[in-house]
């Protein structure tokens, strides 16, 4: 529409300028034209001559029908050719006139599209804005949704966990009640008298039962174990970036898995946050826990990225255990693991707890009696700040 429009008023303007032009020369011909009387002999000059008959031609069906309607003699004098002077100067004005209005339509043409086109960038961006404004509010409801899903969960985890501490607690304390109530074991039951089977037949079978009690007796080893699990790892990871997070508690575990190689570890089971590792000796599984402690400070530092500090707690028991080595940690079953993990749990972050049992004819530098006892056993403790005569003072 804007270029019809255009179109239109540019050959108006167009026919407006010839028209302009030839009122111009007519004016200036018809001025040369009344000259040219007075040049004596005007025949000599044939251009002259040419010009005063073309004025002639043009001037004469005019100047006719104005004498026919008008009376234009006066004194002598014929008025008509300067009556049409006067009306092509009149029609030069009016073309002027129409020619710059003419200009200043296109000019505001020309700015209307101008107009309409910014309006047209101005809509096209404040659409764009609005499309981005919508897909942020979009991601930042998803956001919040993500969040809202992951801290729902860790409050699930963390009430699980607490819940589970409690009744781990609930039922270490029924175990101490127990064993105070019945301190010293009951000797192993005879195997009852089988119906149907008398004299040799009975000494065959308690002789088949002496020799599987003593099989399996020889396959107990000594053993120690130690219990690590991170205080509040759900907690460190609420707000964090979920990505950032696997990634320290995948560097956490390399830590661990280096500590029980440097410490000959036999084997160990993990759970999410926690392992249970099996050691040949009690100095073993102290060093192995140490040695993770300290190597904390240089992680927590140097390696993980996540606004929380990783701590530890970590508990150690000792004792006769069935051992194969086709048997998997996760296999393994005994009260010595069972104690190893209640030392844990009672553990402040970044001590190790070990019974006394475990300690005892064991030269070990740093530990001293946390006044505690769990499932019956009297508990020493390490912290990572000091010998035990500093400890000591400082408690």
């Amino acid at each position: 529409m804007h270029h019809f429009k255009k179109a239109i008023v540019k050959s108006f303007s167009l026919v407006v300028a010839v028209l302009e032009r030839s009122a111009l020369a007519a004016v200036a011909t018809m001025l040369v034209a009344q000259a040219l009387p007075f040049v004596a002999d005007l025949k000599r000059y044939r251009l002259l001559e040419n010009v005063f008959l073309i004025e002639q031609h043009l001037e004469k069906p005019a100047t006719a029908l104005l004498r026919a309607n008008l009376p234009l003699v006066y004194g002598g004098v014929d008025l008509s050719p300067y009556l049409i002077i006067g009306a092509l100067m009149i029609l030069w004005g009016v073309c002027e006139a129409e020619r710059g209005r003419l200009a200043r339509m296109l000019h505001r043409i020309d700015a209307d599209r101008r107009e309409a086109r910014a309006e047209m960038d101005a809509e096209r961006k404040r659409r764009k804005m609005r499309e981005e404004i919508e897909r942020a509010e979009k991601a930042a409801a998803a956001r919040a949704k993500e969040e809202a899903r992951l801290r729902a969960e860790a409050e699930a985890k963390a009430r699980a966990e607490t819940e589970a501490r409690a009744r781990a607690e609930a039922k270490a304390r029924a175990e101490e009640q127990k064993q105070a109530a019945s301190p010293i074991p009951e000797p192993a039951p005879v195997p009852p008298a089988l119906p149907g089977v008398e004299g040799t037949d009975r000494e065959k079978l308690l002789e088949l039962y002496a020799q599987t009690k003593k099989s399996l007796e020889e396959q107990k080893k000594n053993l120690s174990f130690l219990a690590v699990d991170v205080v509040d790892s759900t907690g460190m990871k609420h707000g964090e970036d979920a990505s950032l997070a696997e990634r320290d508690f995948r560097q956490y575990r390399k830590l661990v898995e280096r500590v029980i190689a440097a410490n000959k570890g036999l084997k160990a089971a993990w759970t999410p946050d926690g392992v249970m590792i099996c050691f040949a000796s009690v100095q073993n599984a102290v060093q192995a826990a140490q040695d993770l402690i300290r190597g904390l400070e240089h992680f927590n530092r140097q390696v993980k990225t996540i606004k929380a500090d990783f701590r530890v707690r970590c508990g150690i028991n000792a004792g006769r255990v069935m051992f194969d080595d086709s048997v998997r940690m996760e296999e393994m079953a005994d009260r010595n693991i069972d104690i190893a993990g209640h030392m844990q749990k009672y553990a402040d972050a970044n001590t190790i707890y070990i019974g006394a049992h475990a300690i005892e004819g064991v030269r070990m530098q740093g530990f001293r009696p946390a006044q505690k006892k769990v499932d019956g056993c009297d508990v020493y403790e390490w912290r990572p700040d000091g010998s035990s005569e500093a400890q000591a003072a400082a408690a």
